[in-house]
């Protein structure tokens, strides 16, 4: 019963789910080992796949591999597969919609003009460009190579100057001659008590403030 299920040919699709390549796996190396001439129509009965599929998935995943008299032959590997599938898959997906008008106009307020992609992509949008690119699309578009320009051509720093870096100091906003407080001299913290609780005025700087736990 479960054979019958099994020839079914539309169950399972075109793709392969790694438990359904580990089986191919297996029945490959049990029924023809040692690079035996696959007979892919009855694989693909087996597997409840196309015969058409089996054969594509098993030029995806095939490996070469040595008897034991040192000979070469070919055979699939499950792991292969995955590995390419997976490599291919990461091609997969909407293209974007970067035409070259698109791309020299883009390059032009980029280099040209100065724009970063967002402001770049804003001036496209207005200048009736139709449908445009995300801006993560437009940065990945220059990582990738695929424009006329780099990463160092986009204006991340104004007039060229690089920002300094901080020294661990935070310095006055408003005085900006002014010195950190690690600097500044340090003052008393108390003075002479009047018996009252309260403190009097120290001629150093200002009273500090009067003690919450003082009776």
């Amino acid at each position: 019963m479960g054979q019958e299920d099994s020839s079914r040919k539309g169950r399972g699709g075109k793709h392969f789910t790694y438990e359904q390549r580990v089986r191919m796996d297996a029945l490959i190396r049990h029924l023809w080992p040692h690079g035996k001439k696959i007979n892919f129509a009855e694989l693909g009965r087996l597997m409840g796949k196309a015969r058409s599929t089996v054969r594509r998935e098993y030029a995806r995943g095939g490996v070469a591999n040595k008897d034991s008299q040192e000979r070469w032959f070919t055979t699939y590997s499950a792991e292969a597969g995955r590995q390419d599938a997976c490599a291919r898959g990461q091609d997969k997906g909407p293209r974007m919609k970067l035409t070259n008008r698109v791309a020299a106009r883009f390059e032009a307020l980029v280099t040209g003009e100065r724009l970063s992609p967002y402001a770049a992509r804003a001036v496209m949008a207005g200048e009736g460009f139709g449908r445009l690119p995300c801006v993560r699309s437009l940065y990945y578009a220059v990582a990738s190579g695929l424009l006329g320009i780099t990463r160092k051509s986009l204006p991340y720093r104004r007039n060229g100057k690089i920002k300094a870096a901080r020294s661990g100091r935070r310095m006055a906003y408003t005085n900006r001659d002014g010195k950190s407080i690690t600097d500044r001299p340090r003052r008393p913290r108390t003075g002479p008590s009047t018996g009252t609780g309260r403190w009097t005025r120290s001629s150093a700087g200002p009273a500090p403030r009067p003690s919450a736990c003082s009776s």
